[in-house]
């Protein structure tokens, strides 16, 4: 039994057979970090280490990379193994300073390399597209039996299951065809569940997603207990106000609605700042909590996800309204005489 990426004679058959989908890319999935290789250009010698990701010429069209200059490999020069590589911002700086990039030539482990394009940093929290170096994987001597590849599909919604039933389908005509082998294919996953754990099966996955649904229930329930014993807190130092007004003839409902309105400014407000100090934690934090260095930036749209800020706004307003709404109307209910003496 063996374990591990897809090699290219599993990509071969996947690119043939899988029917469903728009789009089909592969990349090596284990990073190629050449340390303390020569990278030489025509007026100087360095000798640095570089994290380079090999793949095809579709790659270019899954993720989205900002080309500072110059322009991507084609699939003319993939399915002609031509040597030429992209850089990001930071590594084509080190190596050429000032000077132009795009035509120079660099050597990458014993092989030259053409400088065909130029592209803002990547940031490491994006696994599957970070690298300081990109090339084609034909470009890679032995690629077949030397690398390791993650696959990519672009599929539309409606044919998800389609591609599914076809990796299925696949992994059975290779058992009938392969007598000394069999094949398992861990996925194809969506992004979510990528995230969650990209080797777990079906079974595994519904069981994850029970944990994390608990463990946020957990996490919403402390919360809302402290929220809860706050506003009866709150609202038993003003027994003796809200007797005062419903003695004066203010309605019940005129008192609901001031205490949660009130606790509705303060959860706004709390909110606001909760959304700042958290996007200033992982802007400063990010490193460790994202495994991205200073110079690789993460975009704003990455850190800052607006249906999960509408869904943390409305999950809080609930919270608040259960929280602030039970003792509010529990005070506005009371007795005027008890109100006033601060008694249940």
């Amino acid at each position: 039994m063996s374990a591990g990426p897809p090699l290219f004679d599993h990509v071969r058959i996947l690119r043939e057979e899988i029917k469903s989908a728009d789009n089909i890319t592969a990349t090596d999935g284990i990073i190629m970090n050449y340390i303390g290789k020569t990278v030489r250009t025509k007026d100087s010698k360095l000798r640095i280490s570089m994290d380079v990701r090999s793949s095809d010429a579709n790659y270019w069209d899954f993720f989205s990379f900002k080309f500072l200059a110059g322009k991507p490999f084609t699939q003319a020069d993939f399915n002609s193994g031509l040597k030429k590589v992209v850089l990001n911002e930071s590594m084509a700086k080190e190596i050429f300073k000032k000077e132009e990039a795009i035509g120079q030539k660099i050597r990458i482990d014993v092989d030259e390399y053409t400088v065909i394009g130029v592209v803002k940093d990547v940031s490491k929290a994006f696994k599957n597209a970070y690298a300081q170096a990109w090339i084609p994987y034909t470009s890679v001597e032995n690629f077949e039996e030397r690398l390791n590849f993650q696959c990519f599909f672009l599929v539309n919604p409606s044919k998800v299951e389609d591609v599914k039933k076809e990796v299925r389908n696949i992994e059975k005509e290779w058992d009938q065809t392969n007598e000394d082998s069999n094949i398992t294919f861990i996925g194809p996953f969506n992004n979510r569940e990528s995230l969650l754990n990209v080797w777990e099966f079906e079974s595994d996955k519904k069981i994850t997603n029970r944990r994390i649904a608990f463990l946020f229930s957990i996490l919403l329930l402390i919360p809302a207990i402290n929220l809860s014993s706050i506003s009866l807190s709150r609202v038993r130092r003003r027994m003796e106000e809200i007797g005062i007004r419903k003695s004066f003839g203010a309605k019940r409902h005129t008192i609901l609605i001031q205490v949660l309105y009130e606790n509705f400014i303060t959860s706004v407000l709390g909110g606001i700042i909760g959304l700042i100090l958290s996007f200033f934690v992982v802007s400063y934090m990010k490193e460790w909590l994202l495994d991205a260095t200073d110079t690789n930036g993460i975009p704003l749209n990455a850190l800052i996800s607006v249906p999960v800020v509408f869904a943390v706004l409305i999950v809080s307003f609930i919270l608040n309204l259960l929280s602030s709404g039970i003792p509010a109307w529990r005070a506005a209910n009371m007795n005027i005489v008890d109100s006033l003496n601060r008694k249940k």
